[in-house]
């Protein structure tokens, strides 16, 4: 008999090692994805008041279910 556990979690992926364990819920048998989504983060600069940069990450948002052994 399994239980089930409900996790929710966010991978940049710009960072290989995030990347690396949302492929291992995807691989997993015993986890279902629930829901998934995107989410742009935007990182600005700012010197003396002035817009001097801008960085744009993607951002996975997951929810899943894992079942377990209990």
């Amino acid at each position: 008999m399994y239980n089930i556990k409900r996790r929710l979690a966010k991978f940049d992926t710009e960072i290989s090692t995030e990347l690396e364990a949302y492929e291992d819920i995807l691989n997993n048998p015993l986890c279902t994805i629930t829901e998934c989504h995107r989410e742009r983060l935007v990182e600005k600069r700012f010197d003396d008041g002035k817009l001097t940069g801008m960085d744009e990450r993607i951002v996975l948002v997951v929810e899943w279910d894992e079942k377990y052994i209990a």
